[in-house]
Order: structure tokens, then C-alpha cells, then sequence
């Protein structure tokens, strides 16, 4: 995959989103909910790891249209549901 690096950014925004609505689903935020930021910690450590590449990624994405739309896509949607799940 072209947009390897770019992709594990979306996927810790995905946890993250996921993470927050499983921790609000009962209403209340505490302590029981830490097992639920496990797999954000996982995403957001691969994320992290190769976040210097991303640029380049970026700059030659034009050569993987699709690729680039699917990603952008991705990360749209895992951002609206995050700030969705904090506002409500």
C-alpha cells in the first residue's frame, strides 16, 4: 500500500472515536473505561512510529487516486464521529 503510514493515522482516529463512544455509553467517563483506550494506545503508537513518513506519502499520492480518496474518506469520517460522540 502507498498511504501505509497515512492509514494507521486514520486507524488511531477510528480507535479513538471508538473508544470515547464505548466509555460514554453508559454516561459516566471513570476508571472502568481505561481497558477501552488499550487499542488506541496500540493505533496511536503505529501511528506515531512512522508519522515522519506520511509527507512523502502525501506528496506522491497522486499516483494512487483511489488509494488517496479512500484515505481522506477514512479520516473524514473517523474525525465526524469523534466530534460527534464528544458533543453529545
Amino acid at each position: 500500500m502507498a498511504l501505509e503510514q497515512t492509514r494507521d493515522v486514520v486507524a488511531a482516529l477510528t480507535a479513538l472515536a471508538s473508544a470515547v463512544e464505548a466509555a460514554k455509553a453508559d454516561g459516566v467517563i471513570d476508571w472502568a473505561d481505561v481497558s477501552k483506550l488499550v487499542p488506541v494506545a496500540v493505533a496511536g503508537q503505529r501511528a506515531i512510529a512512522g508519522a515522519d513518513l506520511i509527507a512523502d506519502e502525501l506528496l506522491n499520492s497522486a499516483q494512487y487516486p483511489q488509494e488517496l480518496a479512500d484515505v481522506l474518506s477514512g479520516s473524514l469520517g473517523a474525525i465526524i464521529r469523534l466530534v460527534q460522540t464528544l458533543l453529545k
